[in-house]
């Protein structure tokens, strides 16, 4: 479980912590089924939770600049997705 998630809950009643703890399991993210969209189709901002991201980069990728882009995400993808599953965690509680 998340250390950013689990510092959140500390202050919910045990209902509300049962309550958190299935919704922030079903809503978290995988860091390799990000990759996996990476490598594969180019989609991982839709699959984070960021469709116009993921368009930016479509469009930026018909000019090259977006090749560059897509290559800096392989090595950013475990911080993005520990970003996204931050912000559903204090979204959650």
């Amino acid at each position: 479980m998340d250390g950013v998630f689990l510092a959140q809950a500390r202050n919910l009643t045990d209902q509300q912590k049962a309550y958190a703890f299935s919704t922030y399991n079903s809503r978290k993210k995988s860091t390799s089924t990000a990759y996996i969209l990476w490598f594969l189709f180019g989609v991982y901002y839709f699959y984070l939770g960021k469709p116009l991201k993921n368009i930016l980069f479509w469009v930026t990728c018909l000019f090259l600049v977006g090749i560059i882009w897509w290559i800096v995400d392989a090595f950013r993808m475990s911080s993005i997705v520990d970003d996204v599953n931050a912000q559903i965690a204090h979204d959650v509680c």
